[in-house]
């Protein structure tokens, strides 16, 4: 049943493409590279092109890109973090298939394995990743960006 919804899910992602380019044309977002003990946490989102990419999402209107990092954060994974402890290091410009929107990447560097609170309808699945299994062939460009800026 997983693999239904997970193709479901990249199908619908495909077929509405037309529609996510005009909602998310020129868009702001954010991203966050979430690191325990050298393992990044990644998620799948369900409409998506079946990628792992980085907790994160668009940042409501009049938001600032931290708070928007840190809403998404505890949206998607369940992980709460005080503004103190995302430090951002990097802002990009996502370009493909006709779509752009920036980006900022946040680092929150954890202690503590917190326990995750996957959001059931807008992520698919979520894990712990180690960076020398992530390649442009199962993440989107998000990751591979950031583990440029993560200085391990």
């Amino acid at each position: 049943m997983k693999k239904f919804w997970s193709t479901l899910g990249q199908l619908t992602f495909w077929l509405s493409w037309p529609a996510l380019w005009f909602y998310l044309h020129g868009s702001q977002r954010t991203r966050v590279l979430v690191v325990y003990e050298g393992k990044l946490l990644v998620t799948k989102q369900w409409l998506s092109d079946g990628r792992w990419s980085l907790p994160g999402g668009g940042r409501h209107r009049n938001e600032a890109s931290l708070a928007g990092a840190r809403r998404e954060l505890r949206e998607e994974t369940g992980i709460a973090v005080e503004e103190a402890n995302l430090n951002i290091v990097s802002t990009e410009l996502f370009s493909s298939h006709g779509l752009s929107f920036t980006y900022d990447i946040f680092l929150l560097k954890l202690s503590q394995k917190p326990v995750l609170d996957r959001q059931a309808i807008e992520i698919s699945e979520i894990n712990w990743a180690d960076p020398s299994e992530l390649s442009l062939q199962n993440s989107g460009s998000d990751v591979m960006v950031a583990l440029q800026h993560w200085p391990h």
